[in-house]
């Protein structure tokens, strides 16, 4: 039954080839968005590709998905760039979402220290205001 619905849904055709095709050469992650939603659609695109029959060399797979990411990943792309060797997919995904977490809980912790300095002036302004009611 699966193989009858996937034969009448799922088009094998050269027009469904080149949408998928396009999808990843065109897929590209906004800033600030979620880089494991981005990373879970290349994949999926990936991997329907794969199931066309289409296989994609693993490093031209990994520098696509290097140049799927935003401009400010740029220097974290050059970085792994100039290794040696291209990272295995595998541990790129890694990679990326490990930079993209720490950027995170840098902007956080930025967040932290400009609340709580919003928050110590804030005290300093009402004690001040109560020092010159007292006086």
């Amino acid at each position: 039954m699966w193989e009858k619905l996937d034969s009448t849904y799922q088009s094998k055709d050269p027009a469904r080839k080149a949408n998928l095709l396009k999808s990843l050469l065109q897929l590209k992650m906004e800033t600030g968005s979620d880089v494991c939603d981005h990373i879970r659609k290349f994949f999926d695109i990936i991997d329907k590709l794969h199931d066309l029959n289409i296989a994609i060399d693993e490093d031209l797979t990994s520098v696509m998905l290097l140049y799927s990411l935003p401009a400010n990943f740029e220097t974290f792309r050059v970085a792994i760039e100039t290794r040696d060797e291209l990272l295995k997919l595998d541990i790129l995904r890694i990679e990326i979402i490990d930079e993209w977490q720490s950027r995170a809980d840098k902007s956080l912790s930025k967040d932290d220290g400009g609340y709580a300095a919003k928050f110590e002036n804030q005290f300093r302004n009402q004690r001040f205001k109560a020092k010159k009611k007292t006086e």
